[in-house]
């Protein structure tokens, strides 16, 4: 087995420094431990954005030639000047050299029209060969399909991220750190997907019309995984402070009451800002998804199951940029309303108001749909507002908010762009 240190000091887009924090990967976060091996050791130091906080961004999703870049440096073969026979390879572009060396060692193929393709995604069944071809695995025979002998080796390693949704899904590059780490430390008490279960998701993902990726599905989680990798937590309430956001399989709830047929993104703390009557500027918790791609989102609808056994308030973001920026489809069954607000630079507005008591303890749908300068709001079908304006339409990812509420669920959280 190769030198993975050298591997990842050599990684252009893990420069070497100090050990750092990121926002992103706090520590209930799946590769949290992948990536602090990484910070500690000096390797990587993520990205650094406005007042010098730092991100890993480990839904980064990665492409051919950055892979491919990564499998020559694990195995010590220095990029080439001579062609590489591929035909869309501009000349003196910074992957020729290194898709010329992999080609001429057999690392990779490309595809039957001679294109290598580099600036495209990496799906996971192409990192596997490559991870697994870097650390000196090579098939017996070959096999249909042919990525299931890289898949039982990896399996073999423990090496096969539960955050993987398909083979056909693009590669991230948490679950990069996360196959790498697992591969040095030898971890075995991490959870790793079989080649089987793998293979199960995929053909689970290619049926289904909402779910893996396609070209109008931006997000689908139903959170039958049991986590919520993805979302990131924000406390901003400090009553009843930390927040217990947490995935919970039907035998893990203790309430009685909130007994789901599937398993559920709940929260059970009362977390609020202290006063009980406001109902503008409220701070509570809430989790965005979080991925480059996601912050850059417009003209979408956004859709959620959510439940709630406290008669507080429950919410869903949507065109969410920061803490001061986004807008907020919230109700609240003791104060009987529901409210679009929108913060811009802290600073919080109504654009609609409706009354409304939501059903307590029972299931109902909220769909979002953001279109230009146009919102409009359905629970269970029902238009709330009709035709809402937002004068200075945003761009940007969705969330799942509580204010003082102690039992919230939400459940198959779907974004489609329009």
């Amino acid at each position: 087995m190769k030198n993975f240190t050298s591997l990842f000091f050599c990684l252009a887009f893990f420069p070497v420094i100090a050990s750092a924090a990121y926002l992103d990967v706090k520590p209930e976060h799946t590769f949290y431990d992948s990536v602090t091996y990484w910070t500690d050791l000096g390797v990587t130091k993520g990205h650094l954005g406005e007042g010098g906080q730092r991100h890993f961004k480990p839904f980064l999703t990665l492409s051919r030639a950055e892979a491919t870049r990564m499998a020559l440096n694990a195995l010590s073969i220095k990029p080439s000047p001579r062609p590489s026979g591929f035909t869309d390879i501009p000349p003196k572009i910074w992957y020729e050299s290194y898709a010329s060396a992999a080609w001429t060692k057999g690392l990779i193929q490309g595809y039957p029209d001679g294109t290598f393709r580099g600036e495209q995604k990496i799906t996971f069944a192409e990192l596997a060969k490559i991870v697994a071809t870097s650390v000196g695995f090579t098939p017996e025979t070959v096999t249909d399909p042919w990525y299931h002998p890289y898949l039982e080796f990896l399996e073999e390693k423990n090496a096969i991220p539960t955050t993987v949704v398909s083979l056909n899904a693009p590669a991230l590059r948490g679950e990069l750190s996360e196959m790498y780490y697992r591969l040095v430390t030898k971890r075995a008490d991490k959870p790793s997907l079989t080649a089987a279960q793998l293979e199960a998701r995929t053909a689970v993902a290619a049926a289904a019309p909402t779910g893996g990726p396609t070209e109008s599905t931006l997000l689908t989680d139903n959170f039958d995984d049991g986590n919520m990798d993805g979302w990131s937590t924000i406390d901003e309430g400090s009553q009843d402070a930390p927040s217990e956001w947490t995935v919970r399989m039907l035998s893990e709830i203790p309430d009685d009451r909130m007994k789901f047929a599937n398993p559920r993104l709940v929260q059970f703390e009362n977390t609020y800002n202290g006063d009980p009557t406001l109902v503008t500027n409220r701070k509570g918790t809430y989790v965005v998804w979080n991925n480059d791609e996601s912050h850059l989102w417009k003209d979408y609808t956004f859709s959620v199951t959510m439940n709630s056994m406290d008669d507080d308030g429950i919410a869903a973001l949507f065109h969410y940029v920061d803490s001061a920026n986004y807008i907020k489809f919230g109700v609240d069954r003791q104060r009987k309303f529901a409210k679009i607000f929108k913060l811009v630079n802290g600073k919080e507005k109504v654009l609609a108001d409706a009354p409304l008591e939501y059903p307590l303890g029972k299931d109902f749908r909220v769909s979002i749909t953001v279109k230009g300068h146009i919102i409009h709001v359905l629970i269970d079908g029902q238009d709330l507002f009709g035709k809402v304006t937002d004068p200075s339409p945003a761009r940007g990812t969705v969330g799942l908010f509580t204010w003082g509420n102690m039992g919230s669920a939400f459940e198959d959280v779907i974004v489609r762009k329009l």
